[in-house]
């Protein structure tokens, strides 16, 4: 998926994340997508993935940006939520 962003950053499994490297907790991995940016934040979920994606080319930058406005975050946090209840399901 990095290189569909032309991103260098890398993705992994919260197993294989070091905790000691950000202010999180196993758990918090656990239940949702979480991005660790450059300075140790943490963003879950759909912001998470707004992130994620502005880590990208310009066009996924664009598209992380507008998914962070104010009345599309509304909508990336219900899909977000949608997906995760339904991918739990399986």
């Amino acid at each position: 998926m990095a290189n569909l962003l032309h991103s260098s950053v890398s993705a992994s499994h919260y197993k294989d994340f070091d905790f000691t490297e950000a202010p999180l907790q196993e758990i918090q991995a656990a239940e949702s997508l979480v991005f660790v940016d450059e300075d140790k934040n943490c963003y879950f979920g759909a912001k998470a993935f707004a992130k994620w994606l502005q880590t990208g080319n310009l066009f996924w930058k664009i598209v992380g940006k507008a998914i962070d406005l104010p009345g599309i975050a509304v909508f990336a946090k219900l899909t977000y939520a949608i997906v995760r209840k339904v991918k739990h399901k399986t």
